[in-house]
Parts: structure tokens; sequence; C-alpha cells
């Protein structure tokens, strides 16, 4: 008889995991950043067949994403905040830090003119959770939250892992405060990606 180890899934384990599901199942998409513990957290880089090519740089102790995603076509980024649980997402204090740091890697991609002359096109910017949980009824909570605290955001793109047969499978829900604001290309594309889970 097998002895099962039990394990908790971390925030760690969550964000290294869709990484690894991005790698698996999403090969267009590129990961420009990612924050592992200990790891080669500094630099904001694009790596792709066609270039490679350094966006930027953080200071020490300066607030960072956990997670940063991009698709050239059509143009998306995705800055992801990763959580091991929902409620440690969803709080005004936590809601509001992540805010900034997505507010300031916008701006940073914004106006690295190199990466936005390689796109040659208008990027669209996603605001994202990553948290681990039993089932993925948290969504609509979420949302509510986040658009009470940030009327003006456009998207918001929920991601939840959650065990199957002993796996982590990954399930992606776009929202938006109005869903007839949402693009029809940028949902169609969050859609693809998450089909293979």
């Amino acid at each position: 008889m097998e002895k099962k180890i039990p394990y908790k899934i971390t925030e760690e384990i969550v964000r290294f995991a869709f990484e690894v599901y991005i790698g698996r199942f999403a090969k267009k998409w590129s990961i420009l950043f990612t924050n592992p513990t200990a790891g080669p957290w500094k630099k904001i880089v694009l790596n792709t067949g066609e270039t490679s090519m350094e966006i930027g740089r953080y200071k020490r102790e300066e607030k960072r994403p956990d997670l940063i995603l991009f698709l050239k076509d059509p143009a998306i980024c995705i800055v992801v905040e990763a959580k091991d649980a929902f409620n440690k997402i969803n709080n005004e204090d936590q809601i509001e830090k992540s805010f900034s740091v997505f507010k300031k890697e916008r701006k940073r991609i914004q106006e690295h003119s190199a990466f936005n002359t390689f796109i040659n096109k208008d990027i669209h910017f996603i605001n994202s959770y990553l948290w681990y949980d039993t089932t993925a009824k948290n969504i609509d909570t979420l949302k509510n939250s986040y658009f009470r605290q940030h009327v003006n955001e456009g998207h918001l793109l929920c991601i939840v892992g959650t065990k199957k047969d002993g796996n982590l499978c990954f399930k992606g829900e776009l929202v938006a405060k109005n869903e007839a604001l949402l693009n029809k290309k940028v949902a169609k594309a969050i859609e693809e990606l998450f089909q293979t889970s």
C-alpha cells in the first residue's frame, strides 16, 4: 500500500505550478517575470524565438508582482498577484497593495520604448489574482470586492488552482465590472489559455 505524504499548498507551489502549466500548455505566452523565493527576481525580460529584451529591473526592496505573462497577438500583458488562499487576497489592504503594483508595472511596460516598438500595437493590460482553493466559487466575491475599490478598472483575471486527481489544475475567468466592455479578442485568448486545464 502506498503511503500518502501530507503537504500544504503554499503560494510558491501555486505560482510555480501555474508557470509549469504555462510552459506545457500555453506556448504562445511568454513569462516576462517570475518572483520565486531566492530566485532570479531582478529582471523583467521578454524571451521569444524572435528576440530577448530586458524591460526593467527591480530594486532589492521594491514591491513586485509574482508573475508577469505576455502574449504578442493580441498584445496582452497579465500582471499576477499569487496567494495560497482566497482570504489572503480578498481584503481591502491586499487589494490596494496589489493594485499599486499592477499600476506601477503597467506604467513601466508602457514607457519601455523598445518593447513597444517591437510589439507595435496597443497592449491590453489585465490585473490578475492567482490562488488555491478547493472550489472556484469565490470568483464573484473577489470581483465585487475589487471593482468596489477600483470602479474604473477594465478587466480582472481570476485564476484558481484546484486539485484534480492529485494534480493542480487551473481555471481562469476574465471578469469586468461591465461585461459589455470585455474585448472579444482578449476574452478569446484568455479562454484558450485555460482550455487544457
